[in-house]
């Protein structure tokens, strides 16, 4: 859609804001429904256009979002209410509303960047909950760009596609048998009656992704423009996370693609994040298999997707997730250790993740591990398009090779 004005923007905003929202919060003490009723009156307040009114709910709705994002993070992420989201997402959009009133020559790039920035946090922070909201955002962010923030100087235009690193890759961990690699694909049926049970790889299964062909997923500039400017991501720093020197920061997305082939003893990786929810454009650019609507054991209500996107260094340590996954390597190469539930006495784990480390000439091992999870674990390289099953419950740790994005789809 093209966007002539900023009315057309603000007209969509007010129908959407004040729709309900369900709550099932049982104490009104803690519900969220009174920050949403301070928002609906804000909306209220600049449909009437009333004076200064744009100032005073930016700074109101400023309050009323520092609130909410205080009260999700103090929460843990299985025990955020909806209600408590949606003040996040709708005070973010309110908020934007109140510059998009003000004339737009009071304002300039720092101001659009930052109204970018507030509702790509809005989606991040809080996934913009309700009907309506996240293609409001999308709508939103889409003509903020096109009125102000086209890109007029692209800084991949010019970028050599990321390719597999001529470097030898770093050992496979000595102690693993190699995960099998079918050269068959299992039916549909056989999956679901016994297939699941075990690792294998698929090789080349994503080769007819589009995310796959020249000039995609290995460009920067197409993963830059299928973004637009001034979008920002959610990043993590370090190694991986069982490590001293790890944290998270929200960068901007343009900085993060530079840093990719950037040599650093703290890498920057885009991990376990829903880029699809951010760029919708990039869903279109997979295809999920069937595999992951079988009727497996402990299968999702709800398939997960989320992208890995980081530079040879990054990784995640030894751990288990309660879902099964096809892990799909779209570009780069990854290594990856897998051993069975069985071993988790032998893991030294804390909750779901082992302080072993698999990978590396610093490695240590204790008796335990040696003799109860080596004759059990497997290991591989993972080359662009290779499709990894992994069953719920199994242990695994993740080494980036090269420049390098996958696709995990949890079910």
């Amino acid at each position: 859609m093209v966007y002539a004005s900023n009315t057309d923007l603000v007209v969509q905003i007010w129908p959407v804001v004040q729709t309900p929202v369900p709550c099932a919060c049982t104490d009104p003490n803690v519900c969220a429904q009174s920050k949403l009723a301070i928002v609906r009156d804000q909306a209220t307040a600049l449909q009437r256009n009333i004076d200064a009114a744009s100032l005073n709910a930016a700074h109101t709705l400023e309050v009323l979002k520092t609130d909410a994002h205080a009260t999700i993070r103090s929460l843990d992420h299985r025990k955020v209410t909806v209600c408590w989201r949606t003040a996040y997402s709708d005070a973010s959009i309110v908020r934007t509303a109140s510059d998009l009133i003000r004339p737009s020559a009071e304002l300039d790039d720092t101001a659009w960047l930052a109204a970018i920035r507030r509702l790509d946090l809005a989606i991040i922070v809080a996934g913009a909950p309700g009907e309506g909201r996240l293609d409001l955002i999308y709508d939103l962010i889409a003509g903020i760009q096109n009125l102000y923030l086209p890109i007029t100087n692209d800084p991949f235009a010019n970028d050599i596609p990321l390719r597999l690193s001529p470097a030898e890759l770093r050992a496979l961990p000595p102690h693993s048998k190699p995960i099998p690699r079918l050269a068959k694909l299992p039916s549909l049926h056989g999956f679901a009656k016994s297939a699941h049970s075990q690792p294998f790889i698929l090789p080349g299964f994503l080769n007819e992704w589009p995310a796959r062909q020249e000039s995609s997923w290995t460009s920067r500039s197409y993963l830059y423009r299928a973004a637009g400017r001034g979008r920002v991501v959610p990043v993590e720093l370090g190694s991986d996370y069982a490590t001293d020197d790890w944290d998270q920061a929200i960068l901007p997305w343009e900085e993060f693609l530079t840093s990719l082939t950037e040599d650093s003893s703290s890498p920057r990786y885009l991990a376990q994040h829903n880029i699809f929810s951010q760029f919708p454009v990039l869903r279109d650019d997979i295809i999920v298999p069937d595999y992951v609507y079988a009727d497996v054991p402990g299968a999702r209500d709800t398939l997960a997707l989320n992208a890995w996107l980081g530079p040879a260094g990054a990784g995640s340590p030894a751990h288990t997730d309660e879902f099964a996954n096809c892990y799909c390597v779209v570009s780069g190469r990854r290594s990856v250790w897998v051993a069975p539930p069985s071993v988790s006495p032998y893991m030294s784990a804390q909750d779901n993740t082992s302080s072993v480390k698999v990978f590396g000439a610093s490695c240590t091992h204790t008796d335990a591990f040696l003799t109860q999870v080596v004759p059990h674990a497997m290991a591989a390289v993972l080359e662009p398009g290779d499709m990894l099953y992994l069953p719920r419950g199994w242990w695994h740790a993740i080494q980036v090779e090269d420049p390098s994005f996958a696709v995990s789809m949890w079910f």
